[in-house]
């Protein structure tokens, strides 16, 4: 599982609005689900050891400040995140990146187990779910 935090934001936002700005100034595809801005701090072997661990943090607001922004992507809901970009913010930053994508520092050269397992639990819901929505035509 996957441990994250999100900010309260709502579709209008500052940070919707500058992840939309920068996707288009990259020339990033558009997404088929809404962007979810979100931090992801750690990886668990399962949903509920994430879950549990989540359970034992004194969560309180923060505020931080950000230096740049990193795009990262992958193939398809397959396979791990590369880096495909860093974008330096504020008068400090220098150029942006350059060059091939590459693995991030840290990220295993392959996904869990766990993760394949449950990326194909929530395909097949997604399958079903299309498949109610189909309309019904008549033969004539």
């Amino acid at each position: 599982g996957v441990l994250w935090v999100r900010p309260d934001v709502d579709e209008g936002s500052s940070l919707v609005d500058l992840q939309t700005r920068l996707a288009r100034s990259v020339g990033a595809e558009a997404e088929k689900r809404p962007f979810a801005p979100h931090l992801t701090l750690s990886h668990f072997a399962s949903a509920d050891a994430a879950w549990a661990a989540a359970e034992t943090v004194a969560w309180q607001p923060t505020t931080f400040v950000v230096e740049h922004i990193d795009i990262l992507a992958r193939v398809g809901d397959d396979g791990q995140f590369e880096l495909h970009r860093r974008l330096p913010l504020g008068k400090t930053g220098g150029p942006p990146s350059s060059g091939p994508p590459r693995p991030l520092v840290g990220m295993p050269a392959a996904p869990f187990e766990w993760t394949e397992a449950a990326r194909t639990k929530q395909r097949q819901g997604q399958r079903r779910r299309r498949r109610r929505r189909r309309p019904v035509s008549d033969a004539a």
